[in-house]
C-alpha cells in the first residue's frame, strides 16, 4: 500500500520478495553485504520495514532474482561480459535508481580508458579480466 516502488530483481521466481535494508545493527535473518547494508528474504523483517515506513534510502524491495549456474558468473567475468565496480551503501541506495545502471557503466568504462591511456599512444580497451591479473 505504500507509494514506494518494488524493483525487478530478475527473471527467476518473480513471486519471491527479497529486500535490501540499511541498518546500524544486523537485522535478524539477514545477510551482511557491504557497510550497513543487509539482504533478507525474511517476511518478518520485510513486514517490519514496511510497517515502520522505512525511507527508500533505507529499504528496497525486489521481486525475483538473477541466478547463474555453477561457475557461470565467474566464466562470464573472465571473458569480459561484466563491468565490476566496488559496491558502496550510497550506490546501492542511490537517489536516482532509474539512471544508476547507465552512470555506473560510464564510470567503469571511463576508469578502464584512464588506466590504459598514455600520451602519444593509441588507447586500447581493456576488460576487467585483464585488469584483475
Amino acid at each position: 500500500a505504500a507509494p514506494d516502488p518494488v524493483f525487478e530483481g530478475g527473471p527467476v521466481e518473480i513471486e519471491v520478495v527479497q529486500a535490501l535494508i540499511r541498518s546500524a545493527t544486523k537485522p535478524a535473518n539477514a545477510t551482511p553485504l557491504v557497510g550497513d547494508v543487509y539482504e533478507t528474504g525474511s517476511k518478518t523483517e520485510i513486514d517490519k520495514a514496511i510497517s515502520s515506513h522505512a525511507a527508500p534510502s533505507r529499504f528496497r524491495a525486489f521481486l525475483g532474482y538473477a541466478g547463474w549456474g555453477s561457475e557461470q558468473l565467474e566464466d562470464e567475468i573472465k571473458v569480459g561480459a561484466w563491468s565490476i565496480v566496488r559496491a558502496t551503501p550510497n550506490t546501492i541506495f542511490d537517489e536516482d535508481p532509474d539512471s544508476l545502471w547507465d552512470r555506473l557503466n560510464r564510470q567503469a568504462n571511463s576508469q578502464i580508458a584512464r588506466l590504459d591511456f598514455k600520451p602519444g599512444r593509441t588507447a586500447r580497451v581493456l576488460n576487467f579480466a585483464t585488469l584483475r591479473q
